[in-house]
């Protein structure tokens, strides 16, 4: 399965769940996850793979920022694994302003 095919059904999950969403992308973007995800008041990025593929350096690097700067990144190359990213950390979020 392709790479964008496993974003548009992660992203369909993730939409029907509640979630607002934003494609990252462009020059001024490069190495940033492919998607930022917003739920309630929390912010947590997705970057997409091809199964089997990983992150380049500079996308590594960039995770790496984004973490130290206390947001979530997860590398996601399945769609089973995408939407279980995303309704797990809707529960978390749900359970954290309950």
């Amino acid at each position: 399965m392709r790479e964008s095919e496993i974003e548009g059904r992660v992203n369909d999950k993730a939409v029907k769940a509640g979630f607002l969403q934003t494609k990252m992308g462009g020059k001024s973007q490069n190495g940033w996850p492919d998607r930022i995800y917003l739920y309630r008041t929390y912010a947590f990025f997705i970057e997409f793979k091809a199964p089997g593929e990983k992150p380049t350096p500079l996308q590594a690097h960039i995770h790496l920022m984004l973490i130290q700067a206390g947001f979530k990144v997860e590398v996601v190359d399945n769609v089973e694994r995408g939407v279980d990213v995303i309704m797990k950390w809707k529960e978390y979020v749900d359970q954290e302003l309950a």
